[in-house]
């Protein structure tokens, strides 16, 4: 079995070699005659000048043309529109107010929640006369309120709250 894959190997190198793709200078001599002729080449000055292996082909590099780039048209995708998930969708309903209030909690014992309505999950809880920062209200029942001391960020029910004195 390695005795086989060695010589379709060894077949497929001298094909390659023998069958493979002419040089490229020589097709960039045929494509361009002119450009060729008239900037003298490195590798023609090669008799007067010692060159290693590494400085012939810099040179080679630097006198064939740059291969051009076209950016490929992006297709839009069908189907519908692609929308973020709930959770990171921008909220357009938020209105910040110019300064952020401060508020206190006027019931004995109020949640704050992950978001808008009673179905979003309790992050903390507030006792009353505790201050909290309010920092966006769109005006729905809820407000957006951070309590400074404690890192809790959420949101409660406006009917909560009173403007602290």
């Amino acid at each position: 079995m390695i005795r086989m894959s060695f010589f379709t190997l060894v077949l497929l190198y001298f094909v390659l070699v023998l069958l493979g793709r002419p040089d490229e200078a020589a097709k960039l001599a045929a494509a361009q005659p002119d450009a060729a002729q008239a900037r003298p080449s490195l590798l023609a000055r090669a008799d007067t000048a010692i060159l290693t292996d590494d400085l012939l082909m810099q040179a080679v590099v630097r006198e064939t043309p740059e291969p051009r780039v076209v950016p490929a048209r992006l297709v839009p995708m069908p189907g519908p529109a692609l929308r973020p998930a709930p959770e990171y969708r921008v909220k357009d309903d938020v209105v910040t107010p110019a300064s952020p209030r401060i508020y206190a909690v006027q019931a004995s014992r109020a949640n704050v929640r992950g978001g808008q309505g009673t179905s979003h999950p309790v992050v903390g809880s507030l006792s009353r006369n505790e201050e909290v920062l309010v920092v966006a209200d769109p005006g729905n029942g809820w407000v957006h309120v951070r309590v400074e001391g404690d890192g809790i960020d959420g949101w409660m029910a406006k009917r909560l709250l009173r403007p602290a004195s």
